[in-house]
């Protein structure tokens, strides 16, 4: 296959993949509100019981440096060294 092929396949494929997760979360929130006569159901954490807001920014951080030593790592030496 053509590398450029592949990289227009990929890039394809998550932008689909973003366009389709952002349609099906507004239909998610167009079907909470239809039910008539309904009010759409809403639940508050009160903050003493909120998780810390940090913790997907720092799985994130650990994800992206683990991705990068991967990809920089020596392709040359193998787990036999």
């Amino acid at each position: 296959m053509n590398k450029k092929f592949l990289l227009r396949l990929v890039l394809i494929a998550v932008v689909f993949l973003l366009t389709l997760t952002l349609c099906l979360n507004t239909c998610a929130a167009q079907a909470s509100y239809s039910q008539p006569g309904k009010p759409p159901a809403t639940k508050s954490i009160p903050q003493n019981q909120r998780p810390w807001a940090g913790t997907p920014w720092l799985v994130g951080m650990v994800l992206t440096a683990g991705a990068v030593v991967v990809g920089l790592k020596n392709s040359k030496r193998t787990h036999l060294d």
